[in-house]
């Protein structure tokens, strides 16, 4: 969920786990909270949230550990329990979107409604009512789940299947990219960057599937040079970036 706002409740002023960071920490942890809301966070490599928080990349370590021993964020920046304290319903896009389709269709659902066997229960639901506005489901798609489960077999993770994870791999499946094209780019990095400590961190969806970078990778697959072990671990910490 993207939105210009989003929920900030009273306890952060009496929390001990936040009152007892330093001021310079309790801004990091809102401003950690400002990206997820843009849902930038999931865009960014570490190097680029150091700059978004104006902080050094050895601050930026120190931060992320603080953050993960207090329970605020994982080892991917996600912020654990983010989806239970804000709500779909914040965002007014997807009512108005609705409103309109049900406007549009108004007079296919009528019809449908005739079609009704007089004597059926009437048990209108919203999968109904998304049925007929012709409206898309809001959840991840099945592609997306299915690639990021591949992603899950091959690096040894456990990314979930949330917005944060998976709005990126469906983006690009909109885009006309197949799934086998997504599964390729899983399996040429992490052949390149599975057994490299420093580049093991970006098998990610986050930087796997940004337009700009997943484009990149998909170009490179049929080039000889994409094969592990092929240049330095800077020369692909590079492309990386």
């Amino acid at each position: 969920m993207a939105n210009p706002w989003f929920r900030m409740y009273s306890e952060f002023a009496n929390d001990p786990k936040v009152q007892m960071l330093p001021e310079a920490m309790q801004r990091r942890y809102v401003m950690i909270m400002c990206m997820r809301c843009s849902n930038t966070l999931v865009t960014l490599h570490e190097t680029e949230i150091a700059f978004h928080l104006r902080i050094t990349d050895d601050e930026l370590a120190e931060t992320k550990a603080l953050f993960i021993n207090k329970g605020f964020i994982d080892h991917d920046w996600n912020l654990l329990n983010w989806e239970k304290r804000q709500f779909a319903s914040d965002s007014s896009a997807a009512r108005v979107a609705k409103h309109r389709a049900n406007k549009k269709n108004a007079g296919n659902a009528d019809v449908t409604l005739l079609k009704r066997k007089s004597n059926a229960l009437d048990t209108d639901t919203d999968t109904e009512v998304k049925a007929l506005s012709g409206k898309p489901d809001d959840s991840p798609t099945a592609d997306a789940k299915q690639i990021l489960e591949y992603l899950n077999l091959k690096t040894g993770r456990a990314y979930r299947p949330v917005p944060a994870n998976t709005d990126l791999i469906a983006a690009r499946i909109k885009d006309g990219v197949s799934v086998a094209d997504c599964k390729s780019v899983v399996d040429a990095k992490t052949s390149q960057w599975g057994d490299d400590d420093k580049m093991r961190e970006y098998l990610r969806p986050g930087t796997l599937f940004n337009r700009t970078k997943f484009e990149q990778y998909l170009g490179q697959l049929g080039e000889s040079s994409c094969v592990a072990g092929d240049g330095s671990a800077e020369d692909h910490f590079a492309r990386a970036l």
